[in-house]
């Protein structure tokens, strides 16, 4: 690696191939580097994923087992890759990996979104509420119900 990790040319491709790559991966370093870009929530989906899923970059002709994930799932793991091969300084290569491979980062359309939150169960959220609302001094409970 030249200089600081995320700031190599980005037109390289990786040198390492199949599992003996993730011990090259400075794991703690990509958190850490990851920490200073995204918020701690979304740092931790990203490491996931990345862990997961990075030999799609040292082994690209298995990138399309991230075409055949769901879209939520597969918006996740586009963006683990490419925050790694950033950190990596392959971002170059994995955007090359996108295109040839046919790789689409999917949004969720609106009724999708609509379907999801009418099919999640809101026993939990009911359950809190009405605690919420049982402590609440009386004129306050009264306006949220």
């Amino acid at each position: 690696m030249v200089g600081l990790p995320g700031f190599e040319p980005g037109s390289i491709e990786p040198k390492t191939q199949s599992d003996s790559a993730k011990e090259g991966i400075d794991w703690l370093g990509f958190k850490k580097w990851l920490q200073n870009r995204v918020n701690a929530k979304y740092a931790e989906i990203i490491c996931y994923y990345a862990e997961k899923y990075y030999y799609v970059l040292f082994e690209p002709g298995k990138a399309s087992d991230v075409g055949k994930l769901p879209k939520a799932k597969q918006r996740n793991v586009m963006a683990a890759l490419a925050n790694l091969s950033k950190y990596l300084g392959v971002y170059g290569f994995w955007k090359r990996l996108v295109v040839e491979h046919g790789l689409h980062w999917q949004k969720t359309s609106n009724l999708e979104v609509f379907l999801s939150m009418l099919n999640t169960n809101m026993d939990a959220v009911r359950s809190w509420f009405r605690e919420a609302v049982g402590k609440l001094p009386r004129n306050y409970a009264v306006a949220l119900v």
